[in-house]
């Protein structure tokens, strides 16, 4: 998902609950359902011409035309793009992560799955790991991505590291298991607060 088809999608859906908030709250009368998505609706339909909402009409009218409450299916398109935008950022960071790795060994990193043979002087991501280990509530670590380090001799050390990874105030690191130059990696996100203590 581009970032304007975001931001575009977002505002629509933001600027339509505003709109049904102040206008059932300007009543005294309880607001049913149908009078809410008919409230919706009469907003909508002409932010549809608008230029502006050209990139999101699609999901706009999947919204007009579905049986579902207009309000409801708003606010699960929110959470929705709320918690896709967490897992994108926790998988930038990794990414990033995974690229000053790169800059500081110099070894090759690869995303690969635990069938693929390990050479030395590379590292590897597993790649169901970025998908299954982060949490899309709050985009912190469900459980810690793993993360093998095959050294060279004359390369970095594996403690050297670890200690870059938990330098980033991002990430804690620690070594789960660690054999002749190799090492499974155990790395959990730390969630922004955290780093601020």
């Amino acid at each position: 998902m581009s970032q304007s088809y975001y931001d575009n999608l977002k505002c629509f859906c933001q600027n339509a609950l505003i709109h049904l908030y102040l206008t059932v709250g300007e009543s005294t009368r309880f607001c049913p359902e149908q009078n809410r998505d008919q409230i919706l609706i009469k907003f909508m339909k002409p932010l549809l011409k608008s230029p502006k909402f050209k990139e999101v009409k699609s999901a706009v009218k999947q919204i007009l035309v579905s049986k579902k409450s207009k309000e409801r299916h708003l606010n699960d398109l929110m959470k929705l793009l709320y918690k896709n935008r967490l897992v994108e950022q926790a998988e930038k960071k990794w990414v990033e992560l995974l690229c000053s790795i790169n800059e500081l060994t110099q070894y090759e990193i690869s995303i690969s799955s635990l069938k693929d043979q390990a050479k030395a002087g590379n590292i590897y991501a597993i790649i169901d790991d970025v998908v299954e280990c982060i949490d899309p509530t709050n985009g912190s670590s469900i459980k810690p991505l793993s993360l093998f380090v095959y050294c060279t001799e004359t390369g970095k050390t594996i403690d050297e590291i670890v200690n870059f990874i938990n330098k980033s105030g991002h990430y804690f690191s620690s070594i789960e298991r660690e054999f002749d130059g190799m090492a499974k990696l155990n790395i959990d996100f730390v969630l922004a607060t955290e780093a601020a203590d």
